[in-house]
């Protein structure tokens, strides 16, 4: 239905891998500059939904750094929607964001409002949006079934089994469509889930809600097929150690790969702390960038004493 061709290919990585494990990334930050990783991957059906009941005003949520409102940006200006954005929170006070900046450029509207009015994104919806049968609604995150729909595209492009699979968790709606791949296609590949956004437990509801697995514990799965681990990463969203900057800086420099340190910088961590604690076996891994490297926008002052 659209005429946007990806560009995901599969890269190994060698850089401090231990003896005995392999490391690839699947490059979903190529997709496209604006509209990338898992952010299409999220809206593509959402789109052709929106598409097949004649809406065409999209409404969605996010903070001022949110990637998911830039992609919409962008997606809607390609594919012919007038978008608009509810933008939570204290920064409503503050300077406009870079990121905000750029989907206005792109033609999104912002509506801003407190982070209070935020919590209930569907009564806001209907405050504004009750009478315009145009308009459709897409929540935070791109969080819907075809998200999760989008996201098992992932796994069925591979042409190669993995023994382990790491990404990062903003809602948990990527990861349910993982394990819904890995399970239809019978794959004995673990995943590792690393919540970077949401508390944990609401990231294994979401996923629990989204998955096939929806009457299961999220904790870890232990089944014939499928396993998960949800891996906390202790800092909340937006936050980072000098330990996270360090590395990130460390993993671009040595590999030309960028990442940032709220998503994809947080998960790529947390993968090299589990391939040393678990050094002298064997493994696959196949670490998936979810893209958002625009988010990096608002952490260029936070880089700026490690750099050398």
């Amino acid at each position: 239905m659209f005429d946007f061709p990806i560009y995901s290919p599969v890269q190994q990585i060698t850089f401090n891998v231990p003896n005995g494990m392999e490391l690839f990334i699947k490059r979903d930050d190529l997709i496209d500059p604006l509209i990338s990783g898992n952010k299409w991957r999220k809206l593509k059906y959402t789109l052709q939904r929106a598409i097949s009941e004649n809406k065409t005003t999209l409404v969605s949520f996010g903070g001022a750094y949110s990637n998911h409102l830039l992609a919409l940006a962008s997606a809607s200006a390609k594919f012919k929607f007038e978008a608009i954005a509810f933008v939570r929170g204290d920064e409503i006070q503050q300077k406009e964001s870079e990121m905000l900046i750029i989907a206005r450029l792109l033609g999104m509207k912002i509506i801003r409002v407190s982070r209070e009015e935020y919590k209930n994104k569907q009564v806001l919806f209907d405050q504004y949006f009750a009478n315009n049968m145009d308009a459709f609604f897409i929540d935070e995150g791109g969080l819907s079934a075809e998200g999760r729909k989008g996201c098992e595209d992932i796994i069925d492009e591979l042409d190669q089994e993995y023994s382990d699979i790491f990404l990062a968790a903003g809602t948990g709606c990527t990861t349910a469509g993982i394990i819904n791949a890995i399970e239809r296609k019978n794959l004995n590949t673990h995943v590792h889930t690393v919540v970077v956004h949401k508390g944990t437990d609401e990231v294994k509801e979401i996923i629990n809600k989204l998955s096939i697995f929806n009457q299961l514990p999220v904790t870890k799965y232990q089944l014939p097929v499928t396993s998960i681990s949800i891996l906390d990463t202790k800092e909340r969203y937006g936050k980072h150690t000098p330990e996270l900057l360090k590395f990130c800086i460390e993993f671009q420099r040595n590999t030309g790969i960028m990442l940032d340190p709220i998503y994809t910088g947080k998960a790529m961590m947390k993968c090299y702390e589990w391939m040393n604690e678990n050094q002298g076996t064997s493994a696959k891994i196949l670490f998936i960038h979810t893209g958002g490297l625009m988010g990096n926008i608002g952490k260029l002052e936070a880089f700026l004493p490690y750099l050398t």
